[in-house]
């Protein structure tokens, strides 16, 4: 696959790029269920599917990566486009918001980016787009089916999404299918299973509570990375925190000795091994886990200490998240023959007042791309997308207001109650937890918070010039469902 002089960026794969989230790829190729068993830094599916690829003949890796990349394109734009008639927009304003996705030189970029952020945002389109396929009473059973592959296939294959995230997806089908709620369980089940059995492994084996061990590493990013040095120091003297403190993440393990106890050999070599093959840090090695334990007490101790020190450095997350997301610095190489059209769409369509360059990933990692606004200065307010920021502002502020006069819709109800909830939870849980590659967190949720800030304006431009319709103004009669005659009083139809 080739857009404008680019070609499938895969790097991380062959080992050219190292990336934090994937294993050594020899360990992959050789001990796959083995290393995928050990895996708990990430959750699996990103490494599972390398360790699949890394079986097949080198020559076949390119062409078979190129063409899951076509379907999944085609999957996002067909999807986006469905997902927007499904939440009644006009056909003129689905196909419009459908091109200028496809157009989206973020969506060209992650696209041919071998990475987990792109497949993220096709599965939750997907996934919403099945929750407008879901009928009353039962109907519609297989695509609760593919909802819950989606959110689950997301969950084991991104550490953002948690189980409280998926509670809070699957819990509003299984409300709205309530009167057939065995058989929809019945099709559900596979999915929750096997997500409930990872998470079991790692509470079994690892003593941890979510699919990625990194919790307090990364959120010493936000929280102990932005603080004074010299208030840190203070904070170790006084024994508010501990000398793990003054040392930053992600560091090899050496950077930590004395600090933090070493773990005991378990025999598995992603688990106990310091480095990769290439000599990088096997951030996998199962020393890391309590290295970032310890970080989240420091964490929480220095947020308890100093709250609005970590509100400054949340502030600086959220500003990054509203970044255009084609400027994230892996991107680079790819992104260098693109430049012109970059700026040209950032501006015009992203509303970028000040076109910036590509941004840090995090602070102290080493990077050969361009720096954020050419080096000239700190991030600032200026460089965000303006489109981005308008569209969570209306998602976010007047999603409820439209979700309440829409009521009677059920389907509408529960399809915008999970862009809503998916938008605000990444935006939240991203700037509480990490500081560095928000932009991309942002691009995960894909061309959900357009199409829910469009979907939130047609409502309730609709309602207000239809005052007396009973459900969503321009809905059809068979998209706004009426009550079961046995419903009784239903709460979503008083």
């Amino acid at each position: 696959m080739s857009v404008a002089g680019t070609g499938f960026d895969l790097t991380g794969l062959t080992g050219r790029v190292d990336y934090y989230q994937l294993l050594d790829t020899y360990q992959l190729q050789h001990h796959l269920a083995s290393s995928i068993w050990n895996l708990h830094s990430q959750p699996p599916l990103f490494d599972l599917w390398s360790g699949v690829l890394l079986q097949l003949p080198h020559g076949w890796i390119p062409p078979t990566m190129a063409t899951v990349s076509i379907g999944a394109s085609l999957v996002l734009a067909l999807s986006t486009y469905h997902l927007g008639r499904g939440l009644h927009l006009p056909v003129a304003a689905a196909a419009i918001i459908t091109v200028l996705v496809v157009l989206d030189p973020a969506n060209l970029l992650y696209s041919i980016w071998y990475f987990d952020t792109y497949p993220t945002a096709v599965a939750l389109t997907f996934g919403a787009l099945c929750l407008t396929r879901l009928g009353p009473e039962g109907r519609g059973r297989w695509w609760a089916a593919g909802f819950v592959t989606a959110v689950a296939a997301v969950v084991l294959g991104n550490s953002t999404f948690q189980w409280l995230w998926l509670l809070a997806a699957v819990l509003p089908v299984l409300w709205m299918q309530r009167r057939h709620l065995r058989q929809v369980l019945i099709v559900m089940a596979l999915p929750l299973l096997v997500v409930a059995g990872w998470y079991a492994k790692n509470a079994v084996r690892f003593h941890t509570a979510t699919t990625s061990s990194w919790l307090g590493m990364n959120m010493a990013k936000v929280s102990l990375g932005t603080a004074n040095p010299v208030e840190l120091h203070r904070l170790v003297e006084d024994g508010t925190l501990t000398p793990l403190a003054l040392r930053r993440p992600f560091a090899p393990l050496d950077t930590y000795a004395g600090l933090s106890a070493p773990s005991a050999p378990t025999g598995s070599p992603v688990l106990d091994l310091p480095t990769k093959r290439n000599g990088v840090p096997n951030y996998n090695a199962a020393s890391y886990i309590p290295i970032s334990s310890q970080y989240l007490h420091d964490d929480l101790a220095y947020v308890n200490h100093d709250p609005v020190g970590y509100a400054r450095g949340v502030s600086s997350a959220v500003r990054l998240f509203f970044f255009p997301s084609d400027r994230y610095v892996f991107l680079w190489p790819q992104a260098r023959h693109l430049s012109a059209y970059q700026n040209a769409y950032d501006t015009v369509i992203d509303g970028d007042i000040r076109p910036n360059d590509f941004a840090l990933v995090t602070p102290g990692d080493k990077a050969t791309a361009p720096r954020h606004d050419r080096g000239s200065g700190p991030q600032s307010w200026d460089q965000i997308s303006l489109t981005a920021a308008l569209a969570f502002f209306v998602l976010i502020a007047l999603g409820p207001v439209a979700a309440w006069r829409s009521r009677t819709d059920r389907r509408w109800l529960v399809t915008m109650g999970f862009i809503w909830m998916t938008s605000a939870y990444v935006l939240v849980v991203t700037s509480l937890a990490d500081l560095g590659e928000n932009l991309r967190f942002r691009y995960d949720l894909g061309p959900l918070p357009l199409l829910g800030a469009a979907a939130t304006v047609y409502a309730l431009a609709r309602r207000r010039s239809s005052p007396g319709h009973g459900g969503l103004a321009g809905g059809t009669a068979a998209e706004t469902e009426a009550p079961h005659p046995r419903a009784g009083l239903d709460p979503i139809t008083t």
